[in-house]
């Protein structure tokens, strides 16, 4: 009994304990997650908000606290690890350099604000950052967003090295008001987070223009330039603008659940943006063929997105595409001038009341692709434009929208007496349920039956419209008409016009109310047809709108060629079915010949002419039949060529073909005959014989030869047989694309250099030669590959080499480079050995980054492919975390070396190695008189002193400029030294010149003669490959002064 009542009081004690450890648990563990929140989101309950001022002009010293409009933080950044829930940070006007990225959330109801102060220009600008197409991942987006619950307001984001605004996977609840986000190497929003609001964000002339990285390599330049990205789910747009994007206006891929209210889309597809980036390098040679998409709305493959009172307008694809999504909802939307303007395929999508335009009625079954929709099986459809109840027996014409001007503020809005008013169908009675899943639809401004299309009419329905009648086309000349009308009443008016039924063009109003009018169109095309209509407005605002009417502007028929000797055809010999007639005006002579839809038609002109000689032959022809055609030309019988006859619009319309053809002296025979092999159906008006002796004998082009230079340069040289001046089409694709200059003094021998070419590309390529009289040649299309670029590492991790005799990898000091640094040299014998490859045999600098804070220089023994060649020294620095540079002269053989930093018994060791950088060592000299010589500048020999074959004067002349090339082979700063001798009155100065960039203004001081010469150093930062430096005597120069040669070292 004692034993079982024991074990109950030590059952609950037990208990009792387990009781209270869970309770203590339970507290640390809601303690700890309390803790993780708050430092995820800076929760403080009893926060009390606070507002921030920026300004580029401001500071961000850690003891201004930002709070004063007076002292404001300087950067985004600074601020961003500050805000609370509840507080507004006030952006004051200028620009920010900045990539910042916003962390910290806000909560329902508290959000953090970030809003321009007072409405001012605040931009966010990435123009100064690099874009490295090699390390596009690793680029930080121009604006970062991985927070919840913040409202952003008022300001632009431009210029960045890749997305522009990146709404985080993580981001959500948060709202974005009237943000511009513009000209970024990418999508203008990145749109990757849930639950977010757009509402009046404009995102334009964004484009991909290097191509983004994906598994294999790099897409092609334009695919990813959208408008706005949605990958994210339940996100809300509502009044934003996408224009002049390389790919999409609006791209739901993998993003579904969207919702786009009033949102436009307009010519996007285009590769005009990133502009400040793109302009400077030929992208499309070096990164690849433009194939942006170039859709307004692309709603897939992303499900269930909702597009209402949406406009696409002029992009170069779809207007609205489903891009295999499903259970999309298109309503009211209006799409005009896409190609086409709908592409709703895949299943299960809805399209109710939505308006196309221009528009194709002859759609005999859903799923045929028309000029301007196509829809596919299983989309539902609802009283859309091109399925209403009003097809077939009425289309939408330009008539039925009060204008087609993207300008105009009734832009695609509809004409009250349009059939599309009131022709919709109430969404009350579709069931959308499965499609919106418990989500609900506003669609503002229907009351009743809707308007098809995204604007519901709002101006009233007029019985009483001006009736306009009796309109003429009247003295249709090459380029003016006159239109006359009537009206019933008294109106202003005006006509419309264009080369299309979209008009375009206007006249003014009247200045007077009037029945009866006239008005001249000046201005226009020969040869063209113009579509018209009339506008009326009566004094009241009332407006009557006419059907749309079309005339054809006259041609121009040519002058007789002048100089020549003209042979009617009506007067030569015909043959076989050629025939005299009459039938159509604006011939010369009598008549013309026709009747060559006959095999063996023939027409034979008499023509004499001084010399032996090749003659240039006018052919005088019209051929409005469906296609080119052609005939045979035969001097004395002998068939030397044949000559192609384009299409024309009309057999009135006489033009004039130009061939080359040899004649004997005398009289000879020229015939134009329809052979088997030509197609005929033309007719001839006259042939007109220039007797003027010219040379029409083109260059003929030779001895093509390529010389590759670089990577990323080639050398053409040719030869003509006569001078002439010349240049090279090329491109990656036989369609060239790509034109040098041409050369500007006229030769036999050319050489012409082509420089931003891509490395390891084969490039189609051509000659084009043309002499002094016009003679124009073109070679045979050949090709050229450049080199492969060759990256040479020249960086070598400590922590990667092969680490021995104690040395060993560490992470314990800040600022190291890679993932750590290398100690334990307080061992002997501890040895870093690295692997380095050298392009060539030669000198080599070597750079060690270490660290010795042990209190004095340290040394370490350097080793070069197992052989001891120098010991280097480590100065003492002040502590473990400062880094510094020591640098060494070492030699290297071709290819593979190894170089080891070893503790021998002689050193101090006890320091950290990071890495060492092995670039070859630069000792260049280069005579001014090899260098190239422009303003003024001359060589001499007169004075002895110089190095080399001669010195460069003629520097007393302002623009006197030596330009010296030099290849250098590693990016970095160099010591360049100029020898010179100056002996005029006082010291001069030169202006230095680095691949056409002022950089400096270097000063010669004053020599004792002109035998006796100096030296002056600078140090200049050059690019790997091809330099110019350049001295040149600017206005604000000295001048006067010799230069004998300069030398470019490593630094």
């Amino acid at each position: 009994m004692k034993n079982n009542e024991m074990r109950n009081r030590l059952f609950k004690l037990h208990a009792k304990f387990l009781f209270i450890f869970g309770l203590v648990y339970l507290f640390f563990a809601f303690v700890k997650a309390e803790e993780v929140y708050a430092s995820e989101t800076s929760v403080t309950s009893d926060h009390k908000p606070v507002t921030y001022y920026v300004s580029p002009n401001g500071s961000d010293d850690e003891k201004n606290k930002g709070t004063s409009i007076d002292t404001p933080f300087k950067t985004i950044g600074k601020v961003a690890k500050l805000v609370k829930p509840g507080d507004t940070v006030y952006l004051r006007e200028g620009v920010y350099h900045e990539a910042p990225e916003i962390t910290i959330s806000g909560e329902s109801g508290k959000p953090i604000t970030w809003e321009c102060y007072q409405n001012e220009k605040v931009i966010i600008d990435g123009s100064d950052r690099e874009c490295n197409r090699a390390a596009y991942g690793a680029l930080a987006h121009q604006l970062t967003i991985r927070c919840a619950y913040n409202i952003f307001k008022g300001f632009s984001v431009i210029n960045g090295p890749s997305h522009g605004i990146h709404d985080h996977e993580t981001a959500h609840d948060n709202t974005y008001i009237d943000i511009e986000s513009s000209n970024h190497n990418g999508k203008g929003f990145y749109i990757d987070g849930y639950n977010n609001t757009f509402i009046r964000c404009v995102s334009s002339y964004n484009f991909d223009f290097q191509g983004l990285p994906n598994d294999t390599g790099y897409d092609n330049p334009g695919e990813h330039g959208d408008g706005f990205g949605l990958i994210g789910k339940s996100n809300t747009l509502i009044e934003c603008v996408a224009y002049n994007n390389s790919d999409d206006g609006y791209d739901t891929y993998n993003g579904g659940y969207n919702e786009f209210r009033k949102c436009v889309a307009y010519e996007n597809g285009t590769s005009n943006g990133c502009s400040i980036r793109a302009s400077l390098v030929p992208w499309q040679s070096k990164y690849g063929k433009f194939l942006g998409d170039g859709n307004g709305f692309k709603l897939g493959n992303g499900p269930y997105n909702i597009v209402i009172q949406c406009i696409s307008y002029k992009n170069t694809r779809d207007g609205f595409s489903t891009n295999g999504g499903i259970g999309n909802i298109l309503i009211n939307c209006t799409a005009y001038d896409n190609l086409p303007n709908y592409n709703l395929y895949k299943n299960y999508n809805t399209a109710i009341n939505c308006l196309s335009y221009p528009n194709v009625f002859d759609i005999p079954e859903i799923g045929i692709k028309t000029i301007n929709q196509e829809v596919e099986n299983y989309t539902k459809q609802y009283t859309n434009s091109w399925n209403s109840t009003l097809q077939p027996e009425v289309q939408v014409t330009a008539n039925d929208f009060l204008s087609l001007d993207p300008s105009s503020p009734n832009f695609l809005k509809l004409s009250p007496n349009s059939k599309l008013v009131n022709s919709g169908t109430a969404l009350s009675s579709i069931d959308l349920s499965n499609e919106l899943d418990g989500r609900e639809i506003v669609v503002e401004g229907m009351i009743g039956q809707p308007d098809i299309g995204a604007y519901e009419c709002d101006l009233p329905i007029s019985k009483n419209l001006p009736v306009i009648s009796n309109i003429k086309v009247e003295a249709v000349t090459t380029n003016e008409a006159t239109i006359t009308w009537n009206t019933n009443r008294i109106t202003k008016s005006k006509i419309e016009y264009g080369t299309s039924d979209l008009f375009g063009q206007s006249t003014s109003y009247t200045g007077e109310y009037k029945k009866e009018f006239s008005q001249k169109l000046t201005n226009l095309k020969p040869d063209t047809v113009y579509y018209f209509r009339i506008v009326s407005t009566d004094n009241n605002g009332v407006q009557g709108i006419s059907d749309v009417f079309a005339f054809t502007t006259d041609f121009i028929t040519p002058e007789k060629p002048a100089n020549t000797v003209i042979y009617e055809a009506e007067a030569g010999l015909l043959e076989n079915g050629a025939r005299i007639s009459r039938e159509f005006n604006n011939y010369s002579g009598d008549g013309f010949v026709c009747g060559f839809g006959n095999d063996g038609a023939k027409v034979s002109f008499k023509v004499n002419v001084p010399v032996a000689a090749d003659y240039k032959i006018f052919i005088r022809y019209a051929n409005a039949s469906e296609a080119e055609k052609s005939l045979s030309i035969y001097v004395n019988g002998t068939d030397v060529q044949q000559t192609f006859l384009p299409k024309q619009s009309s057999w009135r319309r006489w033009v004039d073909k130009e061939e080359i053809i040899h004649l004997n002296a005398g009289e000879n025979i020229v015939s134009l005959v329809r052979d088997p092999d030509d197609g005929g159906c033309c007719n001839i008006d006259f042939i007109a014989i220039d007797t003027s002796i010219k040379d029409y004998k083109a260059p003929a082009i030779t001895e093509i030869t390529t010389n590759i230079v670089s990577e990323e340069e080639i050398e053409v040289n040719w030869s003509t047989d006569e001078n002439s001046y010349s240049y090279i089409e090329y491109g990656e694709t036989s369609y060239y694309g790509y034109v040098t200059d041409q050369n500007k003094i006229i030769t036999t021998q050319h050489s012409v250099r082509i420089t931003d070419l891509t490395p390891g590309t084969t490039y189609y390529y051509r000659i084009i030669s043309k002499d002094a009289e016009g003679n124009t040649s073109c070679s045979e299309e050949l090709t050229f590959t450049t080199k492969e670029k060759v990256i040479v590492e020249t960086r070598y991790e400590a922590e990667a080499a092969t680490l021995t005799g104690g040395a060993r990898k560490a992470y314990d000091h800040e600022g190291y480079s890679g993932s750590g640094f290398v100690c334990g040299y307080g061992n002997d014998g501890a040895d870093t050995e690295f692997t380095v490859k050298a392009t060539s045999a030669g000198l080599y600098r070597l750079c060690i980054r270490y660290a010795n804070a042990s209190g004095s220089d340290k040394s370490l023994s350097i080793y070069v492919n197992g052989v001891d060649v120098k010991q280097t020294i480590f100065a003492k620095m002040s502590a473990w975390n400062q880094w510094a540079d020591c640098y060494e002269i070492i030699e290297l053989k071709e290819g593979i070396n190894t170089i080891s930093l070893r503790r021998d018994l002689e050193d101090g060791g006890c320091c950290n190695i990071d890495y060492i950088e092995v670039n070859p060592l630069v000792d260049i000299k280069i005579e001014a008189e090899d260098a190239q010589l422009s303003g003024g500048a001359f060589v001499a020999n007169d004075l002895p002193g110089y190095s080399g074959d001669y010195f460069v004067c003629g520097y007393g002349n302002e623009g006197a400029e030596t330009s010296f090339d030099v290849n250098i082979p590693m990016n970095g700063e160099y010591t360049v030294v100029l020898q010179y001798a100056n002996a005029s009155e006082n010291d001069k100065t030169l202006s230095v010149y680095v691949n056409g960039v002022d950089v400096q203004q270097v000063m010669l001081y004053r020599t004792a003669n002109w035998m006796t010469v100096s030296k002056v150093y600078m140090t200049l930062q050059l690019k790997a490959g091809d330099n110019k430096i350049a001295f040149r005597r600017d206005p604000d120069d000295g001048g006067t002064c010799n230069l004998d040669y300069i030398i470019i070292q490593s630094k």
